[in-house]
């Protein structure tokens, strides 16, 4: 605290100065409100084997001051929110979670006089389950005698039911160097897909 200002005395009324804070301590009735840097969902495999989707939401916040963070979501068509997380951590995650609907997140600061921030607000929409899987990679076939024998790395997504091969016949006209009669060819072409 300062326990002298100058404008008490007036010594000069023509040119007054400007009132001094009487304190450079901030106001612990004041909290910065959170920035919700990212919210991102995935698609992760419980204990039992089951396959749910998880909302991960990421906070940032530079008030020296904060010792908690409050989360709370609700699907954009409810009314009321409801508790994710309440805590020291920056990470919020919630699962299981449905896939397809649009989730409104509001997260706060508190300090540790229990003083809450506004709300920082945003929507994010849950549809990692619809993308696609990742495509097969190292896929190659092997003849053997009268089989052939498929190879390729498996995909990493958990939510992958089956691989699917096709084949397609492909009929092409082939003209060789010693022979001046075209022969037709049968070509398989095969493809692999995942569902």
């Amino acid at each position: 605290m300062f326990e002298h200002q100058d404008n008490f005395y007036d010594f000069n009324t023509r040119n007054p100065i400007a009132t001094i804070p009487d304190t450079i301590l901030p106001n612990p009735n004041s909290v910065q409100a959170p920035t919700i840097s990212s919210v991102t969902d995935e698609v992760i495999e419980l204990f039992d084997g089951s396959v749910v989707s998880k909302l991960i939401v990421n906070l940032t916040n530079t008030d020296s001051f904060a010792d908690e963070f409050e989360v709370q979501y609700k699907e954009s068509t409810a009314t009321d929110y409801r508790l994710m997380r309440r805590g020291s951590n920056q990470i919020i995650e919630k699962y299981p979670v449905k896939e397809g609907i649009i989730y409104d997140i509001r997260a706060r600061t508190i300090n540790s006089l229990g003083v809450k921030s506004v709300f920082t607000t945003t929507q994010h929409e849950v549809v990692t389950a619809f993308d696609p899987p990742n495509d097969v990679t190292n896929y190659s076939i092997d003849v053997v005698g009268d089989k052939l024998h498929h190879t390729f790395d498996a995909v990493s997504n958990l939510d992958l039911d089956y691989y699917e091969i096709s084949s397609h016949q492909i009929l092409q006209k082939h003209l060789f160097q010693h022979n001046s009669s075209g022969s037709k060819i049968a070509d398989s072409n095969f493809s692999c897909t995942h569902l």
